[in-house]
């Protein structure tokens, strides 16, 4: 409090009697927000807990392949916490109970704004459950969206170390980079051609 509720003086933060002999009772501003911030974190700490206790509940119940009863936890821990991650693997118990039609726009909502190299291991999910779907063009588009970002990236990687000057020290972290984006575009291109191989006996 301010100001003596009495004669209206002053009173120092974290006081509680005026200069006038007036004792009064009340939390300062920062005791008031002290509060707060405790509340707040002891708060926090409950969400934590509920948290972790979803998780390993979900973790056990998707071990156990018991994929409807793992899908009625995600909707409770994305009541609690909503995050994309949460999302794709709400898709991902859906994909394994064979819900395909149910997963897809799942993991579609799941990607970022901005297409994060991550997003790749989205778009293949994307394609392996639209390959579920028989839906084998739009499958293909999806691993080439997939490829796309994967070297979208790279080239983000090498022309960041140019701009910056990074020097020949780093040649060894660059080719490790060159050989694990050139293994993941592999997986991709093998995904297309099961792909086009599902298609082609369809059509036969």
């Amino acid at each position: 409090m301010p100001y003596c509720p009495n004669c209206g003086s002053y009173v120092s933060p974290g006081s509680n009697i005026c200069s006038c002999g007036t004792t009064f009772s009340g939390s300062s501003d920062d005791e008031k927000a002290g509060s707060k911030s405790k509340e707040f974190e002891i708060q926090e700490e409950r969400k934590r807990n509920v948290r972790s206790y979803f998780s390993q509940k979900i973790k056990k119940l998707m071990d156990e392949g018991k994929y409807l009863e793992a899908i009625e936890w995600y909707d409770g821990l994305l009541e609690i916490s909503y995050s994309r991650l949460i999302i794709k693997d709400k898709a991902k118990a859906y994909y394994y109970a064979g819900m395909y039609e149910e997963a897809l726009p799942l993991f579609k909502q799941s990607l970022s704004s901005h297409r994060e190299i991550d997003d790749y291991i989205i778009w293949e999910w994307i394609g392996d459950t639209l390959n579920q779907l028989d839906r084998f063009d739009e499958a293909i588009d999806a691993y080439s969206v997939a490829i796309d970002i994967i070297n979208e990236h790279y080239e983000w990687v090498v022309n960041f170390r140019r701009e910056n000057r990074w020097t020949n020290s780093s040649d060894s972290y660059m080719r490790s980079l060159l050989i694990e984006k050139n293994d993941m575009v592999s997986r991709m291109e093998k995904n297309i051609a099961y792909s086009k191989k599902l298609k082609s006996e369809m059509q036969d």
